[in-house]
């Protein structure tokens, strides 16, 4: 593509342009360079008009990329608890289910992913990492160990509304 047609975009459009690829941060960095080369083909008023809004949007995708300490997500839902009959088998994240691990299922976050989940009946809470897809269950949002589900008391419940923070 010709770098005049990099020059007909605005920095909105380019934000989506990298939304929709395939290729991540990569090739948005590549549709950046195109588009600022071919600002020097426009006339100066339009080039600084253009300059403030590439800056403007870099900060704000730079801003939107950090880690974001001390800010949090919070989803609440249906909390159950692995069957200990599960013990030893393994998980989405290859390791083997330990029912006295800290450890759950959420189907959408990043395997890893440290979460603090509260019991909202008793109010206690603890702090499980993401090891597994699930829960199976269409109303739960989560499924844990069976050590995690003791600490919070929920295991005698079976299941329960819960409050799950995902610190990023």
């Amino acid at each position: 593509m010709s770098i005049d047609y990099w020059g007909k975009f605005s920095p909105i459009q380019l934000l989506r342009l990298a939304r929709y690829s395939n290729s991540g941060p990569r090739s948005f960095c590549v549709i950046i360079l195109r588009w600022r080369k071919s600002l020097h083909t426009l006339p100066t008023g339009i080039y600084m008009q253009k300059l403030v809004s590439l800056i403007s949007m870099l900060a704000a995708l730079i801003l939107c990329t950090l880690p974001l300490t001390g800010l949090a997500e919070t989803l609440k839902g249906e909390a159950s608890y692995y069957a200990d009959n599960l013990q030893g088998n393994k998980t989405a994240s290859g390791e083997p289910y330990d029912k006295s691990a800290m450890t759950a299922a959420h189907r959408t976050l990043e395997l890893g992913t440290m979460v603090k989940v509260t019991y909202l009946k008793t109010g206690k809470s603890v702090e499980v990492k993401i090891n597994d897809r699930g829960p199976h269950a269409k109303d739960r949002v989560i499924d844990l160990s069976g050590a995690a589900a003791e600490q919070l008391g929920l295991k005698d419940d079976g299941h329960g509304e819960v409050e799950i923070e995902v610190s990023r």
